[in-house]
């Protein structure tokens, strides 16, 4: 088999991809968005629930730089240059960071982090991660299994500082379906 490579989106060059449950996120070079697949709850950002069957231009975020894109099973999070966190989908559990549970069909600033400069994002299942400069991680969501770290199975409406890490510097985060991960500095996971 012949591996197929394709650097190349709409036209646009993509630097960066994600995989939901049911849609793909594309990044494409200048920090333009592209999403295609299952549109419920907003979560491709084109202000339907439609489905989309090939890359469209996440309209909604031009004019922003974005630098890293994360797909949960039904939402979607954007890093802007800077620092600043979008996401649209499903709000269920809070996953959206928005203070509520209510579906966003756009990208929508998530408030509650706005002045403080996250790094780096990752989504699954129910719930968001987010990582700030200076190494603290920030949870959201469906708490189920413990998944976000606060030593409960309570649902954050907001992104919630993880106590359990302090005196930790986080460099990196991934989100499972029931579990959650952190890489502090050192290499040790946690």
């Amino acid at each position: 088999l012949t591996p197929f490579f394709r650097s190349e989106v709409g036209g646009r060059r993509v630097v960066a991809v994600a995989a939901g449950g049911e849609h793909s996120l594309f990044l494409a070079e200048g920090g333009a968005v592209l999403s295609c697949g299952r549109g419920t709850g907003g979560m491709l950002g084109h202000g339907n629930e439609h489905t989309q069957l090939a890359p469209k231009l996440v309209a909604s975020l031009e004019g922003r730089c974005i630098v890293q894109v994360a797909a949960g099973t039904n939402h979607s999070l954007f890093l802007a240059e800077g620092g600043a966190v979008l996401s649209c989908g499903d709000g269920d559990a809070g996953r959206l960071g928005h203070g509520d549970k209510e579906k966003q069909l756009v990208p929508k600033p998530v408030a509650a982090l706005e002045g403080r400069r996250v790094v780096q994002v990752a989504a699954d299942t129910c719930h968001s991660l987010f990582v700030m400069e200076g190494g603290t991680a920030l949870s959201c969501g469906w708490g189920r299994s413990g998944r976000l770290g606060h030593g409960d199975e309570e649902k954050q409406l907001l992104p919630k500082l993880v106590a359990a890490l302090e005196g930790k510097r986080v460099v990196e985060v991934a989100a499972g379906d029931y579990h959650s991960l952190f890489l502090v500095q050192r290499g040790a996971v946690l």
